[in-house]
């Protein structure tokens, strides 16, 4: 297979960082914030998608489309954030709700296993619905509807993720 096929799910990853970092950067707003956006869910969707046409999945590719995809809602928060569009006590609650997947991960990598999602469909609701949130605080929609229900997908889905982990630890004797 072509090398530079068997990187494309890979490539498509790094460019949500690209992406991040060039809404930080140029404190994107309006038309092109969207655009930014769009771009982004269209190369999250397709990374996956692509890795599995080919055959060509991998640890490495989990743990990078995870890290891309949090470095890129990060910086999307945070620009946000600095465009007082995101109050900090929501950044606050967003970025907390991080910390079981976060925990997760840890463990999975403790115990010896692979990490990278869990892929259960709480996953890729919060997922899509986090691309919905950053463009719903972009047209400055009430946060208290759109905040509280990314919150609560958070929430729960990077706590069931903690569950299942814990549930993969080996007992010992």
């Amino acid at each position: 297979m072509n090398i530079f096929l068997a990187q494309l799910p890979n490539a498509l990853s790094v460019t949500r960082v690209v992406f991040g970092i060039i809404l930080i950067k140029f404190c994107l707003q309006g038309a092109l914030l969207f655009v930014i956006l769009f771009c982004a869910a269209i190369s999250d969707a397709l990374d996956g998608f692509i890795a599995r046409r080919l055959g060509v999945q991998s640890e490495i590719g989990a743990v990078l489309d995870l890290a891309a995809d949090g470095i890129f809602f990060l910086c999307a928060l945070l620009l946000l954030f600095f465009l007082d569009l995101l109050p900090g006590i929501w950044l606050g609650l967003i970025l907390a709700g991080a910390i079981p997947e976060i925990a997760a991960q840890a463990i999975i990598w403790w115990g010896g296993g692979k990490s990278g999602s869990f892929g259960h469909p709480l996953n890729k609701m919060l997922g899509v619905y986090s691309y919905f949130f950053i463009i719903a605080v972009a047209m400055e929609w009430p946060l208290i509807i759109v905040g509280v229900i990314q919150v609560m997908l958070q929430w729960i889905s990077n706590g069931y993720d903690f569950l299942l982990a814990l549930a993969k630890i080996p007992k010992t004797v």
